[in-house]
């Protein structure tokens, strides 16, 4: 295993576009900890490149 970089997404309430806010680096393990400060409520996911399966995106957590 290897340590693999992805991109904290943000998204604001009512908007369809994503936007990066954070490039983080993951252990061999898939954990990866940051802070970040967002503008305002919305929407925030992980996104990353998979070995075989191309861009993946995580589930969405919703910030109030």
């Amino acid at each position: 295993q290897q340590q693999r970089s992805a991109e904290l997404q943000f998204r604001e309430s009512g908007s369809p576009s994503w936007a990066n806010v954070a490039t983080v680096t993951a252990g061999v393990e898939g954990y990866f900890t940051t802070h970040v400060s967002l503008p305002t409520a919305g929407q925030l996911r992980v996104s990353w490149l998979g070995p075989a399966s191309g861009l993946l995106d995580s589930r969405t957590v919703t910030i109030s």
